[in-house]
């Protein structure tokens, strides 16, 4: 499962990279064809069923978390950039959004001038949210790492690179210990 896990967060970022090239340029005034949205759309749901998966074991951590505090469940393990990129391009749905519609809340057809703006912003938080939760995934199941994402050699309680925890490390570390 870890390297079906890992083939759909590369094709997240995939995902990721061209709904940023296809958001750019409806941002500079060209449409892409209909047709090529719709693929954009149903990649949104190819990769997103994976991600309900993975997330479907951290249930009871799940249920104690309030607000934002599911995404610091279901990014831990992700490397840093990750986990800001994918806050950073949710924040930015929202905006994208009023900006493109002048709505708070509402909805857009797919005859609506705003639609591809609106729908590439959001293929853009979805891509990387699901890129970011199967990295996390994948680090999670498999050799130790910290919470930055990096490998730490078996036995040691801190990384070698960042100094942060080990994932799962029931020891606890004392700063200057």
């Amino acid at each position: 499962m870890a390297r079906f896990n890992q083939f759909v967060a590369i094709l997240s970022g995939f995902g990721l990279l061209a709904s940023v090239v296809w958001h750019g340029l409806i941002l500079a005034g060209q449409q892409l064809p209909q047709d090529l949205s719709w693929g954009f759309i149903f990649g949104m749901f190819a990769v997103w069923i994976p991600v309900v998966m993975a997330i479907l074991p951290l249930r009871a951590q799940l249920s104690e978390a309030r607000g934002m505090g599911f995404y610091n469940v279901v990014f831990v393990g992700a490397p840093l950039w990750m986990r800001v990129s994918a806050r950073i391009l949710l924040g930015y749905v929202v905006v994208n959004f009023v900006l493109a519609t002048g709505m708070i809340m509402g909805s857009v057809s797919n005859r609506d001038p705003a639609f591809q703006r609106v729908t590439s912003g959001f293929a853009m938080a979805v891509y990387a949210i699901a890129m970011t939760v199967l990295r996390a995934t994948v680090v999670r199941d498999g050799q130790p790492h910290c919470y930055n994402g990096h490998r730490v050699p078996e036995g040691q309680h801190t990384c070698p690179v960042c100094g942060a925890r080990v994932i799962g490390d029931p020891s606890p570390v004392k700063p200057g210990a």
